[in-house]
């Protein structure tokens, strides 16, 4: 079997969706997309499309028993053509930037359930 990473599946298959993946990158407990969103689909739509495919498919190829499944939450931000570039670094250095801070901390610095 080739190998190919869950990361590239997704960009791959969101494309059959019309779903235009700029980047896609994160650690083992978290992912990062950076997307335009089509206007024939909501965000919930998308994120489902996203998440359901790939879960199947890491399914089918590295846990034939059917272990792996995505968290339930998500979160999701707008951002203006004038800040692609600052969240596709951010995104492609998600290493380095986690090197000093969990995604956890990240997470309650944001206090999603307030927005």
């Amino acid at each position: 079997m080739e190998y190919k990473r869950p990361t590239s599946f997704i960009k791959e298959n969101s494309l059959e969706w019309g779903i235009q993946v700029d980047v896609v990158n994160g650690m083992l407990d978290h992912l990062h997309v950076l997307f335009k969103l089509p206007i024939t689909m909501s965000v919930a739509e998308t994120i489902k499309q996203m998440k359901g495919s790939s879960s199947r498919w890491v399914n089918e190829n590295y846990y034939p028993s059917g272990k792996f499944e995505w968290q339930q939450d998500y979160g999701v931000f707008s951002i203006s053509m004038n800040e692609v570039n600052r969240i596709r670094n951010y995104i492609y250095n998600q290493e380095l930037h986690h090197l000093n801070r969990s995604f956890q901390d990240e997470v309650k610095e944001f206090d999603i359930r307030k927005m």
